[in-house]
């Protein structure tokens, strides 16, 4: 297994320092009156610090919730030291906005194309230090997003009142896309946009879609998962010119791509192009 980096849940709460935390208990509650068991906000913070500058973890992908529970947003603030990213929830709200049809959001939709310069450009950050996403895990799947207008979320035993009420219905920007897992299909989850309580099929995932991007200006040869029994066939591959880009069914050439990739797909290998996608479907192995 390889790990490439970390994402960081609610990760402001790792820049506060230790103030008002001796009053509450060892359950995090207060002692007395209506303390908030936060800290003050620091502009340097000693473990963010740490972590950047550690010679194991300064090579990987940092990837800060740039708020916290306790209403600290530190999105285009966060302390980066020229590593970290963030989760740009200000790119999520006003690309769903703008898509939906809000007024008033054509300058604010470009600079969110331009890599959010408005956010990170005054403090030193680079477009990649945004991670542009439109979903993520605790929320409306795609799909979903553009299907309901409000959450469904009866599932969850709580009488609907879990989860957030409002939704703005590509990741096209510069900065780092971040795609959903399973919004690459239209995974649904039935409208519940809060299912971290469910371990069944609302939050089961196809795993017969390979989807990979080479944004690389060199060729790659990927590794496909193994699944005995079954072998990968390529649906799409951008690289290529029509009719064999696209490998629907229906489509003639299906049977002579598979059969000039056969010593690639046997080994559960992929030879990728620069600058391209592509989209491979698990199947039935016959020799198997």
């Amino acid at each position: 297994m390889h790990v490439d980096g970390f994402r960081f849940d609610l990760a402001s709460i790792m820049t506060r320092s230790s103030s008002l935390w001796d009053s509450v208990n060892v359950y995090g509650d207060p002692l007395e009156g209506d303390l908030i068991a936060t800290g003050t906000p620091l502009n340097n913070p000693p473990l963010i610090d740490m972590m950047s500058n550690d010679p194991v973890l300064h090579g990987v992908k940092l990837i800060a919730e740039a708020w916290d529970a306790g209403g600290l947003y530190q999105v285009g603030r966060f302390p980066h030291w020229g590593v970290w990213s963030e989760w740009n929830g200000k790119y999520r709200d006003i690309v769903r906005q703008f898509i939906k049809g809000t007024d008033g959001l054509s300058g604010a939709f470009a600079e969110c194309l331009c890599g959010s310069p408005n956010l990170y450009q005054e403090g030193g950050g680079k477009p990649w230090n945004s991670v542009n996403f439109i979903c993520a895990h605790d929320g409306f799947t795609l799909a979903d997003l553009v299907t309901y207008n409000n959450k469904h979320n009866l599932a969850n035993g709580e009488d609907n009142n879990d989860g957030e009420s409002h939704n703005y219905s590509w990741n096209c920007g510069q900065g780092v896309p971040m795609i959903h897992m399973g919004d690459e299909y239209g995974h649904t989850k039935g409208g519940n946009n809060n299912t971290y309580c469910h371990d069944n099929y609302i939050d089961s995932v196809k795993g017969e879609i390979y989807v990979a991007f080479n944004t690389s200006h060199l060729p790659v040869t990927i590794t496909l998962p193994e699944r005995p029994g079954y072998r990968w066939e390529p649906l799409v591959d951008t690289s290529k010119p029509a009719p064999f880009d696209f490998l629907s069914n229906e489509v003639p050439e299906r049977e002579l791509a598979i059969k000039q990739y056969a010593h690639f797909l046997d080994a559960n290998l992929y030879p990728m192009l620069s600058y391209s996608s592509i989209v491979l479907l698990l199947s039935p192995d016959e020799n198997a």
